[in-house]
């Protein structure tokens, strides 16, 4: 299993198409609104298989775009 920081778990993201830095990932991981992590003295680690769930959790179709209405 490899572990990822928070600058390198952006990256991954980054990498999946989504705008991401270790910031957005810090305020989600406060709301309690992030991907699954852990910390380990006092780093926080993320493995790409929480990355992806939380990031799965995330796609949905958007029900409120003025197009929907129109149809």
């Amino acid at each position: 299993m490899k572990l990822l920081r928070r600058e390198e778990a952006a990256q991954y993201l980054k990498s999946k198409g989504l705008r991401a830095s270790k910031i957005m990932l810090a305020r989600h991981a406060m709301s309690g609104t992030g991907a699954k992590y852990t910390i380990i003295g006092r780093t926080a680690y993320y493995t790409e298989e929480w990355l992806d769930e939380w990031l799965k959790s995330q796609l949905k179709p958007d029900t409120h775009a003025f197009a929907h209405m129109q149809s």
